[in-house]
């Protein structure tokens, strides 16, 4: 298994995407569905084209879906952060949707 994160569009309408979202840290492998605007996806792409010219040094928060237990769905936010040249670490935090 590779480490890293993977959006998968597997729904959409005329308003949002439903993504799912993997990441993995080469171990445990994490999966999520979150819903997302247009305007948010289409800013990630924006800044995603800029970040990843800041090669010597950058951070990126990306935040999907709202933390709480009082919101219905799960939310994702990741940390992509240019350390040394070349190199980026990913730190990412998730909430799950409680099935029961």
């Amino acid at each position: 298994m590779n480490s890293g994160i993977k959006i998968k569009n597997i729904w959409h309408d005329d308003d949002m995407y439903e993504f799912q979202i993997s990441s993995s840290d080469g171990l445990s492998l994490f999966v999520q569905k979150v819903y997302v605007g247009y305007d948010a996806y289409d800013e990630l792409i924006s800044k995603i084209e800029i970040f990843k010219t800041y090669l010597y040094g950058g951070i990126y928060d990306i935040e999907f879906g709202s933390f709480g237990p009082e919101y219905a769905s799960g939310a994702i936010r990741a940390r992509l952060h240019f350390q040394d040249r070349g190199k980026i670490y990913v730190s990412v935090h998730v909430r799950f949707k409680a099935c029961y």
